[in-house]
């Protein structure tokens, strides 16, 4: 991760956790940084806020760069929006067991309809309606990664209220409800969230961190060298870029030392390295 940032651990098996983005800081310098942490398993909560106009793009890039889509800011800054500490919006059965409330939201187009978070009325004579676009939040998960499903997840949320059941923040006397804590970040005991508690993507093979797998020179100019637990009866080796594209792969049979001579440019990559029993992704800097 970026310097000065932190992840909670589960435990040593479960990994990554939340890591949390939030207000109007512009984090495009390390979406790079962001899509690895993603890869690693870790899922990552972006409240983008909808007047921060200014930086509302870098979530649309990191949608897109995950997922391949076409993802962007919708033109309408204030969706159901009043300019006052009173709900301007609300959705029913988010998750199939809530109902959130917010005061306006920005919204982003190019979400595919199973991956928004819905509004579903305007309350109090906002403005404009909310089917100018329903979506105040989105979340992606694995299976929406090119790069496959063992991996972890996006949620965005375009309305700081929400926390507040839609009224204004805790500078304006606002009060954090408990029930959207517990939906966005569940703990053992929550009954209704929108992901599970720990981290999306590890756990889905036998493949996490207990297995030791060692990839160097890291950086590499090209060569590297793959050393595994024990010999594999078949090994693929895939290298990803940032965005998920396959860039190059390898094959290998009866092997625990893997050699490879990368012909990809420049730059940061996941090394992803699949047997009939577990898979490993490693970021890999090729200078």
């Amino acid at each position: 991760m970026p310097g000065g940032f932190q992840s909670s651990y589960e435990n040593a098996t479960s990994g990554y956790d939340w890591l949390c983005l939030f207000g109007y800081v512009d984090y495009s310098g390390i979406e790079d940084e962001i899509i690895n942490f993603i890869y690693a398993g870790g899922k990552v909560f972006y409240q983008y806020e909808m007047y921060a106009s200014s930086v509302n793009s870098n979530v649309a890039s990191l949608a897109s760069a995950l997922t391949g889509l076409t993802i962007t800011v919708n033109s309408t800054t204030e969706i159901a929006s009043l300019i006052s500490n009173t709900q301007g919006w609300k959705g029913d059965n988010v998750g199939g067991c809530i109902t959130l409330y917010g005061n306006g939201y920005r919204a982003m187009d190019g979400v595919p309809l199973e991956n928004r978070l819905l509004a579903t009325s305007n309350l109090n004579s906002s403005s404009p309606s909310y089917t100018v676009n329903p979506a105040f939040g989105f979340v992606f998960t694995g299976a929406d990664f090119p790069a496959g499903d063992n991996i972890g997840a996006l949620v965005a949320l375009g309305d700081m209220n929400t926390w507040y059941e839609g009224y204004g923040t805790y500078a304006y006397g606002g009060t954090v409800s408990p029930e959207v804590v517990d939906f966005f970040f569940p703990n053992s005991s929550t009954t209704c969230y929108l992901l599970e508690e720990g981290p999306y993507g590890v756990g889905l093979k036998e493949n996490n961190l207990e297995i030791e797998i060692s990839a160097f020179p890291n950086p590499t100019n090209g060569t590297v060298t793959i050393q595994l637990p024990k010999v594999e009866e078949t090994v693929e080796v895939i290298l990803y870029d940032p965005s998920g594209r396959t860039i190059e792969k390898h094959h290998f049979e009866n092997s625990q030392e893997l050699n490879l001579e990368l012909e990809s440019a420049k730059g940061t990559y996941i090394l992803e390295v699949v047997t009939k029993d577990y898979s490993k992704q490693i970021q890999l800097i090729k200078t």
